[in-house]
């Protein structure tokens, strides 16, 4: 073998190396952003799981109160009705709420019912979802179309290098405050 044998030899190593790690940065970027839109579909899926489950069991909802009223703040109750007091003397009455406060979707739950009055952010408080923030079509991240329902739309998103990767919500959940009953 001689030195231009070995400088060829060299040559095209380094070449092929070169193309290897151009592909496998392609991989890994890919699989960074692929990541990080799973995220953020997990993070929608899961306040959307938590809000759902919240009203479902709900028997009263506070904010927003009446049909036709939006608020960015969700405050209910489990196993009360203002009229007659506990639904089931021997269950416990449960109040909840969610809020938003710099892009974080916060739970909070505590005995008794209504809620005492909490800062979204506070101690104690569950976050839920990060990236979270208005969706374009609805100014309020929470209303209420109808008498026993509530309906939440948000946006959540993520920053993957130079895109914005987003998962929209909008849902309507009925519960029966009349009946007292998980709907």
């Amino acid at each position: 073998m001689n030195l231009m044998e070995v400088v060829i030899a060299l040559s095209l190593g380094a070449t092929v190396l070169a193309a290897g790690m151009d592909v496998l940065t392609v991989s890994v970027r890919q699989q960074i952003v692929d990541v990080r839109q799973t995220r953020v579909q997990g993070d929608a899926y899961m306040a959307w799981r938590a809000v759902e489950m919240e009203l479902r069991q709900a028997t009263e909802v506070d904010t927003p109160a009446a049909t036709g009223q939006t608020s960015d703040l969700l405050l209910g109750c489990l196993n009360y009705d203002q009229r007659l007091g506990p639904m089931d003397p021997a269950a416990t009455v449960e109040a909840f709420q969610f809020c938003e406060s710099g892009g974080v979707l916060y739970f909070y739950r505590s005995p008794g019912c209504p809620m005492p009055p909490t800062t979204c952010a506070a101690a104690g408080g569950l976050a839920i979802a990060a990236g979270v923030s208005h969706d374009p079509a609805s100014p309020w991240y929470f209303s209420r179309p109808s008498a026993g329902a509530v309906r939440f739309a948000y946006l959540v998103s993520a920053q993957t290098g130079p895109q914005t990767q987003s998962q929209s919500v909008d849902e309507t959940i009925a519960f029966n405050a009349a009946a007292g009953t998980n709907q």
